[in-house]
């Protein structure tokens, strides 16, 4: 199972709930890879007693990636299988995904430690948390930064953006309400990516 390199992509991150103006969140916490300004992996999740994985989606072989990054992402919450509430509950772990828990249950760069005794499978009752931080983490999230800023400077014209170097109040402002707008078109870029995998889970 490869990890591949992220250095280059922009990292996606909606953790918790915006507050500016109470406009309208996304809708539940996720993390996403966008290369060229299209997702091509997502992940969405509830804390729980853990980041509890509920849907992944991801093309071109990022998916274990994904995981990888939440994980990191996760601290010592540390990420699992999704949440259920009884043994007798429905099995939403897909094969695919069975696969990336198992492999992370052997590696040495994560401590596998025993959450909850809810699957039939026990590596699927670990919760995950890494050792070994993935290389370009700080880069991606960095990168998605820079793009808004570069996407906000180009809506202005040079009056304009003088004027702004002159009024840097008015220019924070409206600069947090466009990286705020621009967060709330990605989260629902990402819902619908996902939503193919939330479907399959209904």
């Amino acid at each position: 199972m490869a990890i591949k390199k992220i250095d280059k992509l922009e990292l996606f991150t909606f953790l918790r709930s915006p507050s500016l103006e109470g406009r309208p969140k996304p809708g539940f916490p996720m993390v996403a890879l966008i290369k060229n300004d299209e997702v091509i992996a997502g992940i969405k999740f509830s804390k729980y007693k853990a980041w509890h994985v509920d849907n992944v989606a991801a093309h071109e072989k990022y998916g274990p990636t994904i995981y990888k990054v939440l994980m990191d992402l996760s601290g010592s919450a540390g990420i699992a299988p999704a949440f259920k509430r009884r043994k007798s509950m429905r099995d939403f772990v897909v094969p695919k995904s069975k696969k990336i828990w198992q492999v992370f249950e052997q590696d040495p760069n994560v401590i596998a430690s025993f959450l909850e005794d809810k699957y039939q499978e026990n590596y699927l009752n670990k919760k995950f948390t890494s050792i070994t931080l993935m290389q370009g983490i700080n880069e991606a999230r960095l990168n998605f930064r820079k793009k808004g800023r570069q996407e906000y400077l180009k809506t202005l014209g040079i009056f304009n953006k003088l004027k702004k170097v002159g009024r840097p109040k008015n220019f924070n402002f409206e600069y947090r309400r466009f990286i705020h707008q621009r967060q709330l078109i990605f989260g629902r870029q990402v819902h619908g990516f996902l939503q193919e995998s939330v479907n399959a889970h209904q």
